[in-house]
């Protein structure tokens, strides 16, 4: 099953800016394992970051900036739950936008 698959149309577009709604009816994600173990956002597909630690004496070493996710369930059309890790900045814009 594909998220887009679980609203319809005119439930996206509702309250939303067009780019905004054309982004989350044809985001095709896969609800698979490999998704939920990812650490990547399943609407907007954020994922870490590579940066540099800096210290005060400007010596750099490499990090990684991980994506603030919250995991969510979603409800299928079958009535089943699915849990999908979203980025707390998509989570902010559905539930203002809803």
């Amino acid at each position: 099953m594909h998220f887009y698959q679980l609203i319809s149309q005119e439930e996206i577009t509702k309250g939303l800016s067009e780019s905004y709604a054309k982004k989350m009816y044809y985001c095709d994600i896969n609800l698979s394992k490999e998704l939920q173990m990812a650490r990547k956002c399943a609407i907007s597909g954020k994922g870490p970051m590579a940066g540099n630690n800096v210290s005060h004496a400007k010596n750099r070493t490499k990090r990684r900036f991980l994506p603030n996710l919250r995991t969510i369930r979603i409800t299928l059309e079958d009535g089943t739950t699915r849990k999908i890790k979203i980025s707390a900045s998509e989570l902010r814009t559905m539930k203002k936008n809803s």
